[in-house]
């Protein structure tokens, strides 16, 4: 890699180990705080994300022929910007938020695809294949030591009532980003014409990488990129009553992954992933029938060591094939139509899931919520089982 480019990666890899400190504050303890203030917890849950994520997948739409045109680094700019006028919205309303979730949804929504969307165009546009696995590898380790402080700082937060400092925290966080990302400078790029994701996927619907990847992000969007987490963190809030222990559990498990990740970036190779995706479904399936057995916080810990630890190497491995895959040469003129439609596959699969949990809120019951977390727990096996066929698909062919 070049030197601009190399500066380029360093810089995407700070700004979105910031960017998972406010991915925290979103996703877990925006759950952890709708629990304790709304008595119709998971209903309200269900809307702030069916919201959030049908902001995504529409503006990924709306907005992709202007970022295909070669504004992706000004988008990921405006998302800095909408994130800490999001959080100055959150000062304002305080424990009033609970009257505006679908609102707060369509805010973070707007967040969301402003900046995950244009950051994946990016990653893919300054990292090649060759430094893939040690970008994904040593990102993730970084992430995780976020992980593992963030939930300890903001469960402290939020458990003993200093809202206000907490946000005012993280919007600080949105400035220090913006001057951080505006020293990325974007490669060179030839001029495209329109965004056309009508003839991009008649030319691609018939690639076996192509259709695995759109079924891979649909699973995803069902179960570790959805719905699965928060149904963790409503159990963990139940077993042990505070989202306070849900911080040391969570950061004990992200601890571990630091280590596992480091390892990931400095010895894995391309064809170690079907083994590796093999092992995760094993132990992701095997855990989560221990649980509906022999329902206890010992087997439930075991299950949420088996999603922090073991999906987050699935998480690692589907990044690294859909970044990869955007640069083959059957893609990279189309890609910003190819990231257009994950995201579209990504957030129906969201969307279905969280439709489902909105039932479960509206109609059942607390005890029925586990058999929702086992029918999920399929679809991470069989987010799992794609993996390996679109792997052993790479390794004939010699793809990478």
């Amino acid at each position: 890699m070049s030197e601009k480019t190399n500066k380029n990666t360093y810089l995407l890899i700070i700004t979105n180990c910031i960017n998972k400190i406010y991915d925290i504050f979103l996703g877990t303890f925006m759950v952890s705080f709708l629990l304790r203030k709304t008595e119709e917890s998971v209903t309200d849950i269900s809307i702030y994300h069916l919201t959030c994520y049908m902001f995504v997948a529409i503006l990924a739409y709306l907005t992709g022929n202007w970022i295909k045109r070669g504004n992706r680094l000004l988008m990921y700019q405006l998302g800095i910007i909408t994130t800490f006028i999001g959080f100055m919205f959150f000062i304002y309303l305080q424990d009033d938020i609970i009257s505006y979730i679908p609102f707060c949804g369509i805010v973070f929504g707007i967040i969301m695809s402003c900046k995950a969307f244009p950051f994946n165009l990016i990653v893919a546009d300054n990292v090649p294949a060759s430094k893939m696995i040690t970008f994904k590898g040593y990102l993730e380790s970084l992430k995780n030591i976020i992980r593992v402080a963030s939930p300890l700082i903001l469960g402290f937060f939020l458990t003993f009532d200093s809202y206000f400092k907490t946000v005012a925290f993280l919007a600080f966080l949105s400035v220090f980003e913006f001057i951080l990302f505006s020293q990325i400078k974007a490669p060179a790029r030839k001029e495209l014409p329109p965004m056309d994701i009508k003839t991009f996927w008649q030319k691609t619907k018939n690639l076996v990488y192509v259709r695995q990847l759109y079924k891979i992000e649909f699973c995803r969007g069902m179960t570790i990129d959805g719905t699965l987490g928060t149904l963790i963190t409503l159990y963990t809030i139940y077993l042990f009553k505070t989202d306070f222990k849900l911080g040391l559990i969570s950061s004990a498990f992200y601890a571990i992954t630091i280590v596992l990740n480091f390892w990931f970036g400095r010895c894995c190779k391309y064809h170690h992933f079907v083994k590796i995706l093999m092992l995760a479904a094993v132990l992701v399936i095997s855990s989560v029938l221990i649980f509906i057995f022999v329902p206890n916080k010992v087997s439930f810990i075991f299950y949420n060591f088996c999603f922090i630890v073991v999906t987050q190497f699935m998480r690692v491995i589907v990044d690294i094939n859909m970044f990869n895959v955007a640069n083959l040469p059957e893609v990279i003129e189309y890609k910003n139509e190819y990231f257009v439609i994950r995201e579209l596959f990504l957030g129906l699969g969201r969307i279905v899931s969280y439709t489902m949990l909105l039932m479960f809120g509206l109609y059942g019951n607390f005890e029925i919520l586990q058999y929702f977390l086992l029918f999920l727990t399929m679809f991470v096996a069989l987010m799992s089982l794609n993996g390996i066929r679109l792997n052993h698909y790479f390794d004939k062919w010699s793809k990478f």
